[in-house]
């Protein structure tokens, strides 16, 4: 029920109520009237305004766990030379008013088969990381992250675990963009490969420092970006850098659907293995839940 009263109100916040009806009213909440099955509002046009609670639209509740799963794969021959590669990464998202944890982990192989040839494996790749966020005021948190990356083809740094703690500085945070600056110390330590036992960095663990920048950005339902970039220097005979990046473009063809296409970019450059550096682009199905 929706009633035009006339007299003085104490006022307090503003806020905007969405009816059944398709309408919207924004007025002043009149806390000291107002009950769970009717709220009270001073509109600056119309007055005292009575909204009963029934001809409100319910608030859509934002699911505290969210995950994603996506995969690709691709395979062909010709002439009797064949290829095949196939990837596929999976993440779950906590939040709710204080915490955040994200939980992310990706494998990627390939392989060729030349004619008359034995196959040689061309990728593969691992990753598992988890990150947990505390916030202890809306322009600082508290984080720790901890990552495993496997790379099956290096010949030093087959296997590399990173972990971090620090502080979190979120830069911007509203509906469609979130950016968050973290920078702490760290440790690394990595292990495997043919050339371990030659590598004065292999089989060892050395402490740093680590700043990582987060963009997400959504500038439509149908969009969406995400950017990491972790920079460390890890203090070993020489300060040796190191560093991720991640790119990530999601297209949804029905926003209203959880089903996405993807495009992502990983740039990996690590001083202390061999090689150094890997680069990887790859194509995506996936879905959103």
């Amino acid at each position: 029920m929706l009633s035009l009263l006339t007299g003085s109100a104490v006022r307090a916040e503003t806020i905007q109520l969405k009816l059944k009806n398709g309408d919207t009213i924004n007025g002043e909440l009149i806390q000291e009237e107002s009950t769970e099955a009717l709220k009270v509002l001073m509109h600056p046009q119309l007055g005292r305004l009575e909204v009963s609670q029934d001809a409100i639209q319910p608030a859509k509740k934002t699911p505290k766990w969210t995950s994603t799963i996506s995969a690709g794969v691709n395979a062909g021959n010709q002439d009797g030379d064949g290829t095949f590669s196939a990837n596929i990464n999976g993440t779950s998202n906590y939040k709710n008013k204080s915490n955040q944890l994200k939980i992310e982990a990706g494998l990627n192989y390939g392989k060729n088969k030349d004619k008359g040839k034995s196959p040689e494996v061309k990728t593969d790749q691992g990753m598992a990381s988890v990150r947990y966020d505390r916030s202890l005021t809306e322009k600082l948190t508290i984080y720790a992250k901890s990552g495993y990356r496997y790379n099956g083809l290096n010949d030093s740094g087959i296997n590399i675990f990173d972990g971090s703690v620090g502080i979190g500085l979120p830069l911007i945070t509203n509906t469609s963009t979130q950016a968050i600056l973290s920078l702490g110390p760290k440790v690394h330590w990595s292990n495997g490969g043919k050339d371990c036992d030659s590598n004065e960095f292999c089989g060892n663990a050395y402490g740093g420092g680590t700043l990582i920048a987060d963009l997400s950005w959504s500038p439509h339902k149908s969009f969406q970006l995400k950017l990491e970039n972790s920079l460390s220097a890890i203090a070993a005979s020489e300060v040796k850098p190191t560093n991720t990046f991640t790119a990530t473009l999601k297209y949804f063809p029905r926003f209203t659907s959880g089903l996405f296409t993807s495009l992502r970019y990983a740039s990996i450059y690590n001083s202390m293995s061999t090689p150094e550096s890997d680069n990887r682009i790859t194509g995506q199905v996936g879905y959103e839940f």
